[in-house]
């Protein structure tokens, strides 16, 4: 055989070891691929179930946000019922302690008006008291002026008696 057959054959051989172990290899990838495939189509079937319950549990956590806003949408209303209630009650308590201090004004008012009233009536009383003493005063000594006047009077009347009861005697005395 010849140097070149000697060749071609060691090649043959060399390429048929080679194809050899490139077709073992590619089995083993082509094994270890399948293996991966059946692995990736597992995973696939366990992410598609873990999707479709991350699926209907989203669909929950909607419907459980949802009764919730309705819920908190609900409370909120029942809140500004509540807040509107208090202020309607605080614009009411601030008219009413409005009207109590006008009235308490009234009130004040009236009562200074009173007390000078009385004050007034106070100074009156005292001038009255003041007059009545003078007239009291004056009364005494008109009693006395009329008890001395009375008495002259009396005396008076008595001489006139005695004058008169003198003058009927001379006049009916003969002459």
């Amino acid at each position: 055989m010849s140097t070149a057959g000697k060749v071609l054959i060691s090649l043959i051989m060399v390429m048929a070891l080679v194809w050899i172990a490139a077709t073992a290899g590619v089995d083993q990838l082509n094994r270890n691929g399948n293996s991966q495939l059946i692995k990736l189509r597992e995973q696939i079937a366990d992410l598609s179930e873990k999707v479709k319950k991350t699926q209907h549990d989203i669909v929950e956590t909607k419907d459980l946000i949802t009764l919730q806003q309705e819920k908190t949408d609900r409370e909120i209303t029942r809140l500004r019922s509540n807040q509107l209630e208090v202020e309607r009650s605080r614009s009411q308590t601030t008219e009413i302690l409005e009207q109590v201090k006008i009235e308490l004004a009234n009130l004040q008012d009236t009562l200074k008006n009173a007390n000078l009233a009385d004050q007034r009536r106070t100074a009156e009383g005292e001038e009255e008291k003041k007059n009545i003493q003078v007239l009291q005063t004056e009364l005494t000594g008109l009693k006395a002026t009329n008890k001395q006047m009375i008495d002259r009077i009396v005396e008076l009347r008595e001489k006139f008696r005695v004058a008169y009861r003198a003058n009927l005697d001379s006049v009916s005395k003969p002459k």
